[in-house]
């Protein structure tokens, strides 16, 4: 660092001297993520209005320049061969319908069916992508095509994340939504809110309310569930949990079900809780196995079931009860270690 100091005080103005020196001592977050994603990013801040003015100039400029981004940077290798391997097979027939060779393929090993019918490849062709597809799904114990493709996304998100992502605390106090945090993730609040929220919604579900919502669904309007793995703790009573959740959604019968997993913000006070010891979140193999115990006794056919949030140490897709076992045999697996289990973005502690 002493050569850094030598050539900083070479500069005599001393704005270019302190904007020079932040550029060296300080990480500059923007320029990595600008050379992750492989486009220009410029800091704005929304509330006073800072960077606007750049922003639209960097955005005028790169209108005219165009931006070329290789679309395989998203993917692991094996994923990046199958794509290119699909590319080759369909793109003079991409082409012939004026879409993106790249992205065409990519949407077929997805299992878009409108970019199918838009191809409309000739039966030789098809066959020799579905042997490549097959041949892609499997690679892996998921099994399943979108989940894999959206698994590797995530990979590419989190490496994003971690090269220009950082946390930072605002100087002006608590906003409303961090206030309405500290009273329901407080010490002595967030249990009793926790168990009434609960009563109400066993009040609604098992009462006039549920039998409304059945009656929904019945008449052929779609319900969307969502229930939180984790929300007990290691010291919690997990299993009632789970069970009295899994006798909730069977009375409401939704036709989609997702599976997210809890994760404490830093700077709440559950958060500050789990960094003093005084709440332990869930490890991998809890959340899984309580994953496991909902899945065994969801009753609801048919059911959408999902767990492929960014949040979810195993993505999960598919349909109950058909692939019910196939799941539980998944969750067993990456229980055994057998199954790499996701690691989880930067949003929680």
């Amino acid at each position: 660092m002493d050569d850094i100091d030598i050539l900083l005080s070479m500069v005599e103005n001393p704005t270019r001297r302190r904007i020079l020196e932040s550029l060296v001592r300080e990480p500059s977050y923007p320029l990595r993520l600008s050379k992750e994603l492989g486009v220009p990013v410029v800091p704005i801040t929304a509330k006073t209005g800072e960077g606007l003015d750049e922003l639209l100039q960097v955005a005028h400029r790169q209108m005219h320049l165009g931006v070329t981004y290789e679309p395989d940077d998203l993917y692991d290798d094996f994923t990046h061969d199958i794509h290119h391997r699909m590319g080759e097979l369909l793109h003079d027939y991409a082409y012939a319908a004026g879409l993106p060779a790249h992205w065409a393929s990519i949407k077929l090993l997805e299992g878009d069916g409108i970019v199918a019918k838009a191809l409309n490849l000739p039966a030789d062709v098809q066959n020799k992508l579905d042997a490549i597809i097959a041949e892609y799904e499997a690679s892996s114990a998921l099994g399943d095509r979108e989940t894999l493709v959206a698994d590797s996304r995530y990979r590419y998100i989190e490496r994003v994340v971690r090269a220009s992502v950082v946390k930072g605390k605002g100087s002006e106090g608590p906003t409303l939504t961090e206030k309405i945090d500290r009273i329901v993730t407080g010490k002595y609040t967030a249990l009793p809110l926790f168990l009434c929220a609960m009563l109400v919604m066993f009040v609604i579900t098992f009462g006039p309310f549920g039998s409304w919502l059945s009656n929904l669904v019945a008449a052929g309007i779609d319900l969307w569930a969502i229930v939180i793995l984790g929300l007990t703790g290691q010291g919690g009573d997990w299993e009632e949990h789970v069970l009295s959740t899994a006798g909730i959604i069977n009375k409401m019968k939704p036709r989609h079900l997702s599976a997210m997993t809890f994760a404490p913000a830093a700077g709440t006070p559950l958060g500050e809780d789990v960094l003093a010891g005084r709440f332990q979140v869930c490890t991998p193999d809890q959340i899984l196995e309580e994953c496991h115990l909902l899945l065994e006794h969801l009753d609801v056919d048919p059911l959408h079931f999902t767990s492929n949030h960014a949040s979810n140490y195993l993505p999960l897709k598919g349909g109950l009860p058909e692939d019910r076992e196939k799941f539980l045999s998944l969750i067993d697996q990456a229980l055994e270690g057998k199954i790499r289990l996701r690691k989880t973005l930067n949003r929680g502690i």
